[in-house]
């Protein structure tokens, strides 16, 4: 099993923003397999920034591989995700090993 780590950082004004777009990140239209087993959220807020990390976890490497190739064919993923708009900045994603 793996831990997929992603870490976002937006400024507090945005985070409504940023919430919708994982909100409408689980809409069954992005339903796939394989995919993710499990998906632990959390916060922390610094001032005027919050920062959001979203461990996602995943049987193999191999499935997350998959899962991210099936996002990235989507449209209406990309356009959540990956739009000139956007407020949010991905700061970082980490893969680890669960033991």
């Amino acid at each position: 099993m793996i831990k997929v780590v992603f870490t976002y950082t937006t400024k507090n004004e945005y985070l409504p923003e940023l919430m919708h777009k994982f909100q409408a990140s689980a809409d069954h239209k992005f339903n796939s397999m394989p995919s993710s087993t499990d998906i632990k959220m959390y916060r922390q807020t610094n001032g005027t920034t919050t920062i959001i990390v979203l461990d996602i976890f995943y049987n193999s490497i191999a499935d997350y591989e998959a899962r991210t190739a099936f996002e990235r064919s989507q449209d209406d993923w990309n356009a959540i995700w990956f739009a000139d708009d956007i407020k949010h900045t991905l700061e970082s994603v980490e893969i680890y090993e669960c033991l």
